[in-house]
């Protein structure tokens, strides 16, 4: 099954010239070939790039220093990155602030990232304010990260704008919500697009729903993949499920893992389903331990199953517990589990 690249719409036919939906000209095959010239260009590039940006940071360039950090960090230098950041920092560059503050977050020191975070974002820094509010939110702090949102939406920041956006649903303000997260779809955040469209969906009006998580996906929007896929599987469209489960399970999301395999074994494709189970148990999915337990035991694998019952069982899984009981007892160990969990 293809899909327009355009509006997600099936392409009807062999070899359509044109989507008969939206109308755009579709892309031959022939055209996809060139793609490893493509991607040796764009590392030339990249490397060109990086010799500019080092040039620069040289004679003290500070947002050269800033973007050298970012492709540094890319190339597995962080710590070269971090040192750039640093002395950006010193000289009071708030993105090179913002950059620290991700690197505290990242390590879990939260009140340092609040700190840089807010010294960034007292300049100005925009992405700083989403971030700050979402460590206030978190925090339970939702009043003043609805104030650092706010700031940063009043500048034009798309990530702002769709947490306010959340704030006002979560207040039943709907209508304004979607009117905020539509100026933000307008200037191609996905994410608003992904909002929109849950919204629609959770109205019960399909198409809509459909159209804007269809958008959202098509920019490389994880979730917006997986919900893509969903609805897709509700419609009956088991080819189109498949095929953006694998999209975003591909790019390493747990639940289209899960999806993915699930559908797999309504297919009867068992090896598929095996994998992608397995996938996603990597990931601590218990439904998807609990799913593995399952196909072993019925292929009268026991002693498999017993390993998966037992992983999905010290995750605390009630369900878990039960059906490692009954493996057990079918082995003639009468006694069963009786310990808890480890936590």
């Amino acid at each position: 099954m293809k899909y327009c690249f355009n509006c997600g719409c099936k392409v009807l036919g062999d070899s359509p010239n044109f989507c008969a939906e939206c109308g755009v000209k579709l892309q031959g095959q022939k055209q996809q070939a060139p793609i490893k010239a493509k991607r040796a260009t764009r590392k030339r590039q990249k490397d060109s790039r990086v010799e500019d940006l080092r040039r620069r940071a040289k004679v003290n360039d500070l947002e050269a220093m800033v973007e050298l950090g970012v492709y540094l960090t890319e190339m597995g230098e962080e710590q070269e990155a971090y040192s750039l950041w640093q002395k950006a920092a010193k000289a009071e560059y708030p993105r090179a602030m913002f950059c620290l503050g991700t690197v505290a977050q990242d390590s879990g020191d939260l009140e340092q990232a609040k700190s840089l975070y807010e010294m960034a974002a007292n300049l100005d820094e925009t992405d700083a304010m989403v971030n700050l509010g979402m460590i206030l939110h978190a925090e339970g702090d939702v009043e003043d990260a609805r104030i650092w949102w706010q700031r940063g939406a009043d500048q034009g920041n798309t990530l702002a704008m769709v947490k306010v956006g959340e704030l006002m649903k979560k207040d039943g303000d709907y209508d304004r919500a979607l009117i905020l997260w539509r100026n933000a779809a307008q200037l191609d955040e996905s994410e608003a697009m992904f909002q929109i469209g849950v919204l629609f969906d959770e109205r019960g009006e399909t198409s809509l729903a459909l159209q804007w998580i269809r958008r959202a996906a098509y920019e490389g929007h994880l979730l917006a993949m997986g919900r893509l896929g969903n609805l897709y599987e509700n419609r009956g469209d088991v080819a189109g499920a498949s095929e953006w489960y694998e999209k975003a399970a591909e790019q390493g999301c747990e639940i289209s893992m899960y999806n993915l395999a699930l559908l797999s074994e309504t297919k009867g494709d068992v090896d598929s389903a095996i994998y992608w189970y397995q996938q996603a148990a990597e990931k601590d999915d218990t439904d998807a331990m609990l799913r593995l337990g399952a196909l072993c035991h019925e292929a009268q694998d026991k002693d498999m199953a017993q390993i998966w019952f037992k992983r999905a069982y010290e995750t605390g899984d009630i369900i878990a517990r039960f059906n490692l009981d009954l493996l057990l007892e079918e082995l003639g160990e009468t006694e069963g589990i009786r310990e808890e969990p480890s936590p």
